[in-house]
Parts: structure tokens; sequence; C-alpha cells
């Protein structure tokens, strides 16, 4: 009998140990859960910004071009972005055309002939008649051009907004116009 008294008693204090316990360790876990389902949304961001800059560049240089029509393109930017909000101030894309006039693979022959800005973005490449340069060795050589798609979005955090900032995302991509040169816009 007294066996039964004994483990009546210890598992009624058991399960007042159990709840302290999970009032710890239940913090913990949504943290994690938090960090998670942040680190996921952040992954899913990043693809869909690589997403907009290939889309835009294979649709620009196909053929040349208007800056409505490439205008018309970007935005469609928001479409391809959700459930992120592109459109409200979070991205913003700059559309460069960079020539080589001079021949030789000099960089200082290889210049930004053209630029389109939606949401008043800023090309990490520079302006109009900068002269420029690729990363990583890629060059234009004599009388070819190139388009660059940058693409930018600040992701906020949804669940831990509190503890971590807004971090900007940033995309390039480069292309070869397939016909003519798009030295100029229509």
């Amino acid at each position: 009998m007294w066996i039964k008294t004994f483990f009546k008693n210890y598992f009624k204090q058991s399960q007042a140990d159990v709840a302290i316990e999970f009032v710890f360790v239940l913090p913990v876990i949504l943290i994690i859960f938090a960090g998670i389902y942040e680190m996921t949304m952040y992954s899913l961001a990043y693809n869909k910004l690589s997403r907009v800059t290939m889309s835009i560049g294979n649709s620009i240089t196909k053929t040349n071009i208007s800056q409505a029509t490439i205008l018309s393109y970007c935005a469609q930017a928001p479409l391809i972005m959700d459930p992120f909000d592109f459109a409200g101030g979070n991205g913003s894309i700059v559309i460069s055309q960079v020539q080589n006039n001079g021949g030789t693979l000099l960089a200082s022959n290889v210049k930004i002939s053209w630029q389109i800005k939606y949401n008043s973005a800023v090309s990490k490449f520079g302006t109009v008649g900068a002269t420029t340069g690729f990363p990583n060795g890629l060059s234009v050589t004599g009388n070819q051009a190139a388009v660059i798609v940058e693409a930018y979005y600040t992701y906020t955090p949804v669940l831990l907004y509190f503890m971590t900032v807004p971090k900007t995302i940033y995309q390039v991509n480069f292309f070869v116009p397939r016909i003519g040169q798009m030295s100029t816009l229509l």
C-alpha cells in the first residue's frame, strides 16, 4: 500500500518539475524555430532576387529594346518576388549597358553607355559615361557590349525583427546582347 502512495506522490511532484522545465525550455525552442523560419525566408528572398535579375536580363538582351519596355519588365519584379514586398520601397533595380569602343582589352575603353534605374537604385559599377571594370577577370572585348542587371532588396525579419536589423541583399548578373549591340535604346 505504501508503494502505491509513494508512486502517486512521486508523479505529482514530477509533473510540477516538468511544468517548470517546460517554462524554461519553451522560449529557447521558440527562438530556435523562429531562427530556422527566418533563415528559410532569407534564403527564399535571395533566390527570388536572383530570379529577378536573370528574368530581366534574359528578356532585355533578346533584341534591341526601348526604355519603356525595360521599365515594364522591371515592373514585373514584384510578381517574381512575391510574397516579399519589392514594390513598397524595399527593392530596386539598375540596368546598365557597358561597351568597349576601343577595340582593345584596356579597362579605360569600357564605359557605361546607358543606365536605367527602377525605384531609384544606385549602381555599384558607376554612372553613365564612367569607366567601369568587371569582377573576376570578366572583360568586354573590342566593340562588344554587355548588360549588367543589379537588384537590391532590403529583407526585414518577420519573427525576429526585435533581435536583428534589416539586411540588404544584392544580386548582379551579366549578359551579352544576342542581337545587335544595344548601344542605344530605341
